[in-house]
């Protein structure tokens, strides 16, 4: 094998690749809604310790989305997802842009919290971190 060639099969992936790890909702009828609205692709399956929700995003959309298609406007993802979220659960969006063979995670917590941790395949760094609120409020409000 080559430097040209992939050890790990993501090397040369050009596409974007979507996933979040199973979640519990407050609402799982609100819940659906607005992924329908964001335009959020979502599996469902049930225990007994309820309904799971996996999101991914939708075919025709290049990664999670960031944009109101309707007016072009930034929107908060993590903060729209986090008022949906069961306290008990945090959620892990993952996402893989293939040409910068850039990986990212965020991790969105149900008070607002979110971290973002992003880096890049075969590069010896420190991934970048970034800890902020989804927004700024009070998280004693909730």
């Amino acid at each position: 094998m080559n430097d040209d060639q992939s050890r790990d099969g993501f090397r040369h992936y050009t596409g974007h690749f979507t996933s979040s790890n199973l979640i519990r909702v407050v609402n799982p009828e609100a819940f659906e809604t607005w992924c329908d609205f964001r335009q959020i692709g979502f599996n469902v399956s049930e225990n007994e310790q309820g309904r799971w929700y996996r999101l991914f995003a939708a075919a025709d959309y290049p990664g999670w989305p960031y944009v109101n298609l309707e007016t072009g406007r930034p929107i908060d993802l993590a903060a729209e997802l986090a008022e949906h979220l069961d306290p008990r659960d945090t959620a892990q969006l993952f996402g893989i842009y293939g040409g910068d063979r850039l990986r990212q995670r965020t991790i969105v917590h149900a008070d607002g919290l979110v971290e973002t941790i992003r880096f890049r395949m075969g590069l010896a760094e420190e991934p970048a971190r970034d800890l902020q609120p989804a927004r700024e409020r009070d998280v004693a409000e909730r």
